[in-house]
């Protein structure tokens, strides 16, 4: 069954618009005000910039699983997880070679090592899922991330 993702509505345009200057409390990421330029002070770039840092560090990018320069190629991010009730740091991978023309699953086993298959290995808390990878015609073609199902276990 495919995924079924909602076209989320924006807010209007002049609430939007009222936001200039403000701060997203939640997320503490500032609004650039409407005239900020390159004379501003702080300027343009700077206000831009500062914004990026602060999202770029709210980025969730633990256990991510990305297509590398190299084709066929995938590396695996370093994450923190709990497993059978230990804490585990996984250092992350790079090099991860995979077939062309497949369905690759990517997860962490018990021994904290990457591994792959053309399926999951079994019972869920054995292992901490991270991705199905699909491969054509010599390159990565698609990356599902999975790893909310460490997430979100019952």
């Amino acid at each position: 069954m495919a995924k079924t993702y909602p076209l989320e509505a924006y807010p209007a345009d002049a609430a939007i618009q009222a936001l200039d200057g403000t701060v997203d409390a939640p997320t503490g990421l500032a609004y650039i005000p409407k005239g900020t330029d390159s004379t501003s002070t702080p300027s343009l770039e700077v206000q831009f910039n500062r914004r990026l840092a602060r999202q770029n560090r709210q980025l969730d990018n633990a256990g991510r699983v990305v297509a590398e320069v190299t084709a066929l190629n995938i590396g695996v991010y370093p994450i923190n997880y709990v497993q059978g009730g230990a804490i585990k740091s996984f250092d992350g991978s790079s090099g991860i070679v995979l077939a062309d023309n497949t369905v690759t699953f990517v997860w962490i086993d018990n021994a904290n090592a990457v591994a792959t298959g053309a399926a999951w290995p079994g019972v869920i808390s054995d292992f901490v899922p991270l991705a199905k990878v699909t491969t054509a015609g010599g390159v990565v073609t698609a990356i599902e991330d999975w790893r909310g199902a460490a997430r979100y276990r019952v």
